[in-house]
């Protein structure tokens, strides 16, 4: 077994033979239809319906229906009966039924921005997990890619003291070189299990096939100013028009509130039959106005109620504005600093760990290295290589936030294979 052989095939022998590589896109569009924060976003929207049809109700006070009878004496023992039927509506005048609906459609409109704010954030925590799953993936690759290194070196360790050319302190630490890579084939296994099932998770894909995602790396384009971001973020920023739409809606409150402070009159008719006894009886038909006087209640608890509703709605919305702005700064300079990082790594060819297993193979092979400064400068070349995905997880990560701190994505992301252990996991694949 050749040190410097590919590791792509044990790579590959992780997954299950009927897993598939699903894009980014397709997996955006699943979750478009199945993240379980979208399905509940979903159904709130529906108590704008409920807010429409109580508001659509033309009349919101109920008749009432009074019924009095009773008996009539007279003086010479004898009697009669008179009884009364009223019925009376309450009708308002003050324009509280088109304010009702008013408020109703902006409860509607409040929903919808509610429900856009959810999706981008569904958008943002996918793409995030998306990538932090790549990121696994090509620690996995490498894992895989460094066990077949440390066996081949064994391998080759064994050969040496058979020959009377190592000592069995190189075989032992050769023995623990290859445990130590085959450890950490194990723990990059399970990262890259957490991350699927996160993904799988926010995604509302099933846990039982989870995503398989490549090893592959964003390409790293150029962040927008902070000036033209932070003028972005005002107008498309998803959280932002959610409560723009609810200070809106507590606006049209405090108008509902007011109306109905004012008297509604009671329009109604009233029958009565009055009997005296050895006389026909009188039937009388009238029509009645009655009206409440307001000296006592005027709707002042829900006024205010209303107005204070307004009042945080407000503070809030310029809460969410400010913490906008802030995410935004945050994120831009996390989005430089990341990319300033993976510029430093790829102008210095750190990614390349192929090449330097393939020196350090033909130092060990000819005699040129020993084994200690072959374990020590293997440990640096993983180190420099997992040092570049964590800035391409930064990157990643950061660049994810910008997008939803602007409310809009920042142009189309390119991938691109960088992990030469693992070449063919790059071929995008469909959602089942």
């Amino acid at each position: 077994m050749a040190i410097g052989s590919s590791g792509a095939e044990i790579a590959h022998a992780q997954d299950a033979p009927d897993e598939r590589i699903v894009s980014l896109e397709a997996l955006l569009a699943h979750a478009e239809r199945r993240a379980p924060a979208l399905v509940v976003a979903e159904r709130r929207r529906r108590y704008g319906d409920a807010a429409a049809a109580g508001a659509d109700v033309a009349l919101q006070h109920n008749p009432t229906l009074e019924f009095g009878i009773g008996p009539r004496f007279s003086g010479a023992n004898e009697s009669d009966f008179d009884f009364t039927v009223a019925l009376g509506q309450p009708v308002e005048v003050a324009g509280e039924p088109a304010a009702r609906r008013r408020a109703a459609a902006l409860v509607g409109a409040r929903l919808d921005a509610e429900s856009a704010a959810v999706r981008a954030e569904v958008r943002r925590d996918v793409v995030q997990a998306y990538h932090a799953a790549t990121i696994a993936r090509a620690a996995t690759a490498i894992a895989a890619r460094l066990v077949t290194f440390s066996e081949a070196l064994l391998t080759l360790v064994r050969r040496r003291l058979a020959a009377g050319d190592a000592s069995a302190i190189d075989v032992r630490v050769a023995e623990i070189e290859a445990a130590q890579a085959r450890q950490e084939v194990l723990i990059a296994e399970h990262a890259l299990r957490c991350a699927r099932l996160t993904l799988a998770e926010l995604s509302g894909w099933s846990i039982e096939t989870p995503p398989n995602v490549a090893a592959s790396l964003s390409s790293v384009r150029p962040a927008p100013s902070l000036g033209a971001a932070m003028a972005a973020a005002a107008d498309n920023h998803p959280a932002l028009r959610a409560r723009q739409a609810a200070t809106a809606e507590a606006h049209a409150r405090v108008e509902v509130a007011a109306r109905e402070g004012w008297p509604a009159p009671v329009f109604g008719v009233q029958v009565s039959r009055e009997g005296s006894a050895g006389s026909p009886a009188n039937y009388i038909v009238l029509g009645t106005l009655g009206l409440a006087l307001p000296l006592w209640q005027r709707n002042q608890g829900e006024r205010a109620r209303a107005l204070v509703d307004e009042d945080v709605s407000r503070a809030e919305e310029s809460v969410a504005a400010r913490a906008v702005r802030l995410r935004i700064a945050r994120a831009h300079a996390e989005l430089s600093s990341a990319a300033e990082r993976i510029a430093l790594f790829e102008s210095a060819s750190v990614p390349a760990l192929e090449d330097g297993l393939v020196l350090l193979e033909r130092g060990f092979a000819q005699g040129e290295v020993p084994l200690f400064a072959v374990t020590s400068a293997r440990a640096r070349f993983v180190e420099a290589q997992r040092a570049a995905l964590v800035a391409h997880a930064d990157y990643d990560h950061a660049l994810a936030e910008l997008e939803f701190a602007v409310g809009a994505p920042l142009g189309q992301r390119d991938t691109r294979a960088t992990m030469r252990a693992d070449p063919d996991a790059a071929s995008p694949g469909g959602a089942p």
